[in-house]
């Protein structure tokens, strides 16, 4: 496969689906953030109040950036126009040929100075803006719309995006009108959760469809490419990177592998198209095929002319026909990998329903920093202390058989913190938990003692597809347990086989100051 070719001195862009962190301003209830609660964490921008932590994150990217080659910033979370010291962050990255892109809710005041200096970009520097409509934005829609007609008069190209909630259906006449007297792009997506696509009556998805103009949409809409037997350039083109940790992988889609670290400075790339890292999920995600990451589903062209204003709605059946007749699938899993939600039916959640679930959560408390093992430690957690929660059922020795209840968000197993007198003057662990999951989707972290909120890292969610995680403990967190719970989101018990746990005495690398 050819790469689009590219104007005289323009570089070669690689794109970058960077994932700043997971506070807020909106509470949709097809959205798991929403759900958990952590839409309402605050303390997730802290470390970009320092000036120091964007400059380390622009320097990683500038550092790696040529005449010849450079990179567009997708910039999501989250709200990224949150984003303490974002202007700082953008017009470093700028210096260096670089672009950014947003994907916002546009759900801040005009006033506010991110948007401002949003508004006041270059549009060469801003790759194109996709703005959200979400349903708590109707109840100021005459302001919703202002900023978006700022945004195009300045000219930045924008689109509206609508997540197609079948509740929201009946408004894509009305809002497509409204796009082509501003000129901006419509874009209409797929619900996607456990449920949806699958669950759209045949009237809805004729209803959504006769709005989209992008192979991509369509490609949603059938529930993504099955990643089995297919290729891409994931890892080489493009990176996902996670800002609340540092790592990067080869797409936004995949846990593994790791491709290197921003607070470590460090990226390995590939040089060539690889197959899909976790074959078999569903490759959903439209930047994959607006970008040509996935091999035969290539869509930038026409989301090229989408940058450009409105584009009427068209059909792209023989397209698709084409693709299967060459041996893509669509669907490839029931599981949507996106979304997740216990009900898919909620528009948005109430603050106090997302403050309940944080509480019941508990704050991440991300660490911004990365670690470096320097040699095994005695244990902090030993299997044989696990203590089993509710109606978990727990047995064996090594490996410690592990069903959860079927109830999600609820603990499984416990071990608690095993704090020796003597630990030659380290506070900070890296526990390994070397695991195969035989169902579902799980939770680990760890927790104060009296159970109430995650500490450090917070909590990581693992699958079928993971068989190990890393968990960095400070001792000073105030961690009592380190906890293992369901994650699932369709009512059914997950279980675990945990093989091992191991601890590594650590010190920081890259840190932030």
């Amino acid at each position: 496969m050819t790469s689009p070719s590219v104007p005289h001195n323009e570089p070669r862009y690689r794109a970058a689906e960077v994932y700043l962190f997971e506070t807020c301003t909106m509470k949709c209830g097809y959205c798991w953030l929403a759900e958990s609660g952590r839409v309402a964490d605050s303390s997730q921008l802290a470390p970009y109040r320092r000036a120091g932590h964007v400059e380390q994150i622009a320097a990683f990217f500038n550092s790696r950036t040529t005449p010849q080659d450079a990179w567009i910033l997708l910039l999501t979370g989250g709200e990224p126009l949150l984003t303490p010291n974002l202007g700082h962050l953008c017009t470093d990255l700028f210096g260096h040929g670089n672009k950014v892109a947003f994907y916002t809710s546009l759900f801040v005041d005009d006033g506010q100075a991110n948007f401002q200096f949003l508004r006041d970009s270059s549009a060469s520097d801003v790759d194109y803006v996709m703005a959200s409509f979400h349903p708590e934005a109707e109840a100021q829609e005459a302001a919703w719309f202002r900023k978006l007609e700022m945004l195009k008069r300045a000219g930045h190209k924008v689109f509206l995006r609508l997540v197609g909630h079948p509740a929201r259906l009946h408004r894509l006449e009305e809002l497509s009108k409204k796009c082509q007297d501003l000129d901006v792009a419509f874009y209409p997506t797929t619900l996607q959760s456990d449920n949806y696509p699958a669950a759209y009556s045949d009237e809805q998805r004729n209803h959504l469809s006769n709005h989209f103009a992008s192979t991509s949409q369509f490609i949603q809409l059938l529930g993504g490419v099955d990643t089995r037997n297919r290729r891409c350039f994931a890892g080489s083109k493009m990176i996902a990177v996670d800002l609340r940790n540092g790592n990067i992988t080869p797409c936004i889609s995949v846990s593994s592998p790791s491709l290197g670290n921003v607070y470590e400075d460090r990226l390995s790339l590939y040089d060539t198209d690889i197959a899909c890292p976790e074959p078999g999920i569903n490759c959903s995600c439209d930047v994959h095929f607006q970008q040509d990451i996935v091999i035969g589903a290539s869509d930038s062209e026409r989301f090229k002319q989408l940058k450009q204003g409105f584009s009427p709605p068209q059909r792209v059946d023989a397209e698709i026909e084409s693709m299967k007749d060459k041996g893509i699938r669509f669907y490839g899993a029931r599981k949507a990998g996106i979304g997740g939600v216990q009900d898919d039916s909620r528009l948005f959640y109430s603050i106090q329903e997302v403050k309940e679930s944080l509480k019941r959560t508990g704050a991440l408390g991300v660490s911004h920093r990365s670690f470096r093992v320097t040699g095994e430690a005695p244990p902090l957690f030993r299997l044989e202390d696990v203590t089993p929660s509710g109606s978990a059922v727990i047995g064996g020795k090594a490996p410690v058989r592990i069903e959860t209840p079927a109830e999600r968000w609820a603990y499984a197993a416990l071990f608690p913190l095993q704090v020796p007198d003597a630990r030659d003057g380290k506070a900070t662990f890296v526990v390994r938990l070397e695991y195969s999951i035989e169902r579902g989707k799980l939770g680990i972290g760890c927790v104060t003692a009296d159970q109430g909120a995650y500490v450090g890292e917070g909590e990581k969610f693992v699958t079928e597809a993971d068989s190990q995680s890393n968990i960095t403990v400070d001792l000073a967190d105030g961690a009592g347990w380190l906890v293992i719970r369901n994650a699932s989101a369709d009512g059914e018990p997950s279980i675990l086989r945990l093989l091992n746990i191991r601890t590594f005495a650590a010190e920081p690398v890259g840190a932030i100051v």
